[in-house]
């Protein structure tokens, strides 16, 4: 796409006009398909949205007359996938598509409409050079700057030098073989990323995204993300609508301290190189811990502190799975009230639960892992303690007997909590800010110990 049309793009307008487009399903006992010309555009609400032209459809009379049943899933018959052809000859994909149309019983003929959660096209690429990926967030985010622009405005008839304007509106960050750079504007901000030495990973895009939702506390996803790599270039649009920047994001260490890029940046490499492997998703189990917490902050308190409990617990049981489980001595114990208990809860009407106590005794939990990192430095004991105040009641369905400032209070010990389970994870050891204290005071993460036999390795 020209440069033009990428602009015009980013501001919400788009127009393809399409002379043939194909929508075809993937159901081999009833294939059903459209033909014809066409146009993709984006509405006023940011929408991807086209509209189908087939002249010469017959329309099926039985299926005009079928009704489905509440709450019966969309047969296969009526997913589509469309590939259209533009003006350009460029060609534009997109899947899982369920299509509306409108059709005359006595002639030939439908117009068809459908909304897009996306749309991509790519082609080869021949050119060579250096790999790359850009990624649009439409959102205004606070974020660490430390590289300025310059502009310069100069008289249009004599060329005489008039002004410049310095403008600090880069975060420019190294990571090993990755240069990247965030480009900061009033209503977006762009993520170029380019790659240093070998190829960029397939899934590169998923995880810058995911590092911004920690680094910056924002669970925000591209817009449009534009690729050249591995003789490939390419687009792809999203629907907008369907992620909102939070006004009270909180990154883990804040912005506006002098080394916020510096420590920021460390932070930014630390956490993509750990989400980079052992994907076995759309995105890292420990991003979607992470995005389930940072969603939770425009409902409730209570709703705040399930999340943010839960998803502690849940990165425990992902990056700490050797901790947590009963001792040798534990074990034992527990075998040996179970034969003291055989005969008298035989046929108890209690049996049921008293072997589940048993069992769960045996199995691994994450309270007793939680103490574990307590105990060994990771997170303090007053963090621990908030967890087991708030997490309790509000699982059981219970409402908090403290006022609700001191609730909201204990939600930062949370915030902290689950940051330096991150930094654990991730290998990351350096300075953060404790929003749990008063004066939000920088604190250090002790530097990790590769060596200790408990700690996950990827």
């Amino acid at each position: 796409m020209l440069a033009s049309e990428i602009d015009d793009l980013k501001q919400g307008r788009l127009t393809r006009d399409c002379p043939e487009m194909t929508l075809t399903n993937e159901d081999p006992e009833r294939p059903r398909g459209f033909a014809g010309p066409g146009r993709l555009t984006l509405n006023e609400h940011g929408h991807l949205q086209l509209v189908l032209y087939d002249a010469g459809h017959d329309p099926d009379l039985t299926a005009l007359t079928q009704v489905a049943s509440v709450g019966e899933w969309v047969p296969e018959s009526e997913i589509y996938d469309l590939e259209a052809t533009d003006l350009s000859g460029r060609v534009w994909r997109s899947s899982n598509l369920t299509v509306g149309s409108s059709v005359h019983v006595a002639r030939p003929g439908a117009v068809v409409y459908s909304t897009l959660d996306s749309l991509s096209s790519e082609a080869d690429w021949e050119q060579g050079g250096t790999e790359w990926i850009s990624l649009f967030f439409p959102y205004q985010v606070k974020a660490p700057r430390n590289v300025p622009t310059i502009t310069t405005i100069e008289e249009s008839d004599t060329k005489r030098l008039r002004r410049q304007v310095l403008e600090r509106n880069i975060w420019a960050i190294r990571c090993r073989d990755l240069d990247v750079r965030m480009w900061f504007h009033d209503a977006y901000f762009d993520i170029t990323v380019s790659a240093l030495g070998g190829p960029l990973p397939q899934e590169l895009p998923a995880i810058i995204e995911e590092v911004i939702w920690f680094i910056l506390g924002q669970p925000v996803r591209a817009d449009i993300i534009q690729y050249r790599r591995t003789g490939k270039e390419g687009i792809i649009m999203h629907s907008r609508g369907r992620d909102t920047a939070l006004p009270s994001a909180t990154p883990p260490y804040h912005i506006q301290i002098r080394d916020s890029a510096a420590v920021l940046g460390a932070m930014f490499c630390k956490y993509l190189a750990h989400v980079a492997g052992d994907r076995d998703g759309r995105y890292h189990r420990l991003s979607v811990l992470v995005r389930k917490a940072l969603r939770a902050e425009t409902g409730t308190l209570e709703e705040r502190a399930l999340a943010r409990c839960v998803s502690i617990e849940g990165i425990v049981d992902l990056e700490f799975p050797d901790l947590g489980r009963p001792t040798d001595q534990t074990l034992a114990e527990v075998s040996a009230l179970e034969k003291v208990l055989e005969e008298r809860v035989q046929s108890s009407l209690i049996k049921s639960r008293v072997n589940g106590f048993l069992g769960s005794v045996r199995g691994r939990n994450s309270r007793t892992a939680l103490h574990t990192l307590a105990e060994q430095g990771v997170i303090t004991d007053e963090q621990l303690q908030v967890w087991e105040t708030l997490r309790h009641a509000v699982a059981h369905g219970r409402q908090y007997q403290l006022p609700n400032r001191q609730v909201f209070e204990l939600l930062d010990h949370l915030r902290v909590l689950m940051a330096r389970l991150v930094f654990e994870t991730i290998g990351y050891g350096g300075a953060y800010t404790d929003y749990g204290t008063w004066g939000w005071p920088v604190r250090t993460h002790r530097p990790p110990d590769a060596t200790r036999p408990d700690r996950k390795t990827a």
